[in-house]
């Protein structure tokens, strides 16, 4: 009876988990179909703060939405500025919310893991130690709490490196032929700033599918370090450190040569 209590409340974590990863691609989608508001130009307020004004300046929406080079050629210095502005924005936000929700994955999960495994054991004094261990957050680490995840086999491994450098590679191709092919591959910036966006929340989502699978897998009674996904999504995410952004970069560079 125990065992089958468990079941059904992992079940309805890996749900509430898949909701809440469903929930983030419609949010992801409507960005691309609901009118933006306007967004605070953070990279020109922090030239103002630098300056002396501490008032928050705004940047509006582009008015055109996956320009051709020629679109691009023909702004203004002031229009190229403030689309780039706007975007920037849109980064920030989009990595500030993938990461904000990630956390809560990868915090609450085994929290909700480990007491649901508690609730089903008969020992009330493993299930006070499992309790307690869950709902401690302040360790530092959580490298020092030994291994938590069954070892993957070298065939799994080979298989997961293949999928991801196979996924990434496939986009990456992707938007920049297609670029090619539209007139939208510039030699200053590459990509339109959209099909950037794309790319970006793509590999957010996937930062999203890994941080639900590792709690899946996750021990019952350890847990994570509450910045775990963080460090993750900032190395995956920002340019030059990331590996996705130095693959992409490579595929550009071939694109440009065909062009």
């Amino acid at each position: 009876f125990g065992s089958s209590l468990f079941q059904l409340k992992h079940a309805k974590l890996k749900g509430a988990m898949q909701m809440i990863l469903l929930l983030s691609v419609v949010c992801a989608a409507s960005g691309f179909t609901l009118e933006m508001p306007e967004l605070p130009d953070l990279i020109g307020t922090v030239g103002k703060v630098f300056g002396g004004n501490f008032t928050l300046k705004m940047v509006e929406e582009p008015k055109v939405f996956l320009p051709k080079v020629s679109q691009i050629e023909s702004m203004t210095r002031e229009e190229s500025m403030e689309r780039f502005h706007w975007f920037f924005c849109v980064y920030v936000l989009i990595f500030l919310g993938v990461t904000l929700l990630g956390s809560v994955i990868m915090v609450v999960g085994p929290i909700l893991k480990s007491k649901a495994f508690a609730s089903s054991s008969d020992s009330a004094e493993s299930s006070e130690l499992l309790s307690s261990e869950a709902c401690d957050l302040s360790v530092s680490s959580y490298e020092a709490l030994g291994p938590t995840f069954t070892a993957l086999s070298l065939w799994t491994q080979q298989c997961l490196v293949i999928l991801s450098f196979g996924v990434t590679m496939s986009l990456s191709l992707v938007a920049s032929l297609w670029s090619l092919k539209t007139g939208r591959l510039s030699k200053v910036t590459g990509l339109d700033w959209e099909v950037y966006l794309i790319l970006f929340c793509c590999v957010g989502l996937s930062l999203l599918v890994q941080a639900v699978w590792a709690v899946a897998r996750l021990k019952p009674g350890d847990r994570f370090d509450s910045t775990a996904f963080a460090v993750a999504a900032f190395t995956s995410m920002a340019p030059i450190i990331s590996d996705f952004y130095d693959t992409l970069k490579d595929v550009i560079f071939g694109a440009l040569c065909l062009q």
